[in-house]
This record gives C-alpha cells, sequence and structure tokens, in this order.
C-alpha cells in the first residue's frame, strides 16, 4: 500500500494511489476504494507472435481511469522479440460508482486455431466505494 502518484494512459496525473488490489482476469466482481490501483493481471503473453489482450469496452471514466499497462513508461525498454510476457493491465479507482471493464483476446490465428485457451472475452465488474 504505497503512495505513488498515478498516471492515466492520457498521461493525467489521477493522485496518490491508496493501496493496489490485484486479481486475475478471470474474478468477475471487485471491490475498490476511491483510489485504490486495480491490476488486472492476463498471466503470459508473446506480443510478437499476436498473442494479447484489451480493453474491448472502456469502463466509465468517471469511475475508473485506465493507467499505462505494466505501470509502464516510456522509459522501459520492451522484450525482446519473441519473449514471452506477463501481461497486467491497471486502472485507478476515481470515483464511487460501478463500472465494467471488458477485455478481449486475439491471436494472429484467430478464433479456433491454436492455442486456444478458453474464452475470448472476460468482463471484470467494478463497484468503488468512497472514503470514509
Amino acid at each position: 500500500m504505497g503512495c505513488a502518484e498515478a498516471t492515466t494512459v492520457s498521461g493525467t496525473p489521477v493522485g496518490p494511489s491508496t493501496a493496489r488490489v490485484s486479481v486475475p482476469s478471470t474474478v468477475g466482481d471487485v471491490r475498490l476504494a476511491v483510489g485504490d490501483t486495480l491490476a488486472v493481471e492476463f498471466g503470459i503473453v508473446n506480443l510478437s507472435v499476436g498473442d494479447q489482450w484489451r480493453v474491448a469496452e472502456d469502463p466509465d471514466p468517471e469511475v475508473l481511469a485506465e493507467m499505462l499497462a505494466d505501470g509502464a513508461g516510456a522509459d522501459q525498454e520492451p522484450p525482446p522479440p519473441g519473449s514471452a510476457t506477463r501481461l497486467t493491465m491497471r486502472f485507478v479507482a476515481v470515483a464511487p460508482g460501478s463500472t465494467s471493464l471488458t477485455f478481449q483476446y486475439s491471436h494472429r490465428g484467430g478464433p479456433g486455431s491454436p492455442p486456444d485457451s478458453g474464452p475470448s472475452r472476460r468482463t471484470v465488474t467494478v463497484t468503488v466505494a468512497g472514503r470514509p
């Protein structure tokens, strides 16, 4: 539970993060407080072969703002081509409310072709409570 300054994908600072909540992308539902950072973990992917997850339906920006994936900045080196990497997408709770995040999986080969490892869409419902 740090107090690091959070930045959205658009570069907007959103203030200090009060807690970091990490969940698998299969969690379904999660509860946060305003200021919490949500880390949605997808496991190992290999972007160089077209293996990826993306946000298919954006959350309500009044409730949840997307941060840089893996908290990475422009100064970090990308993984070498052909390397697998652990994918985590981060979001920050900005106001009380409820919203959903829908993620879409894609692979260069398309649906049904290897490695077809389960559902291609996952939804996480996020409920944000205000700070007392």
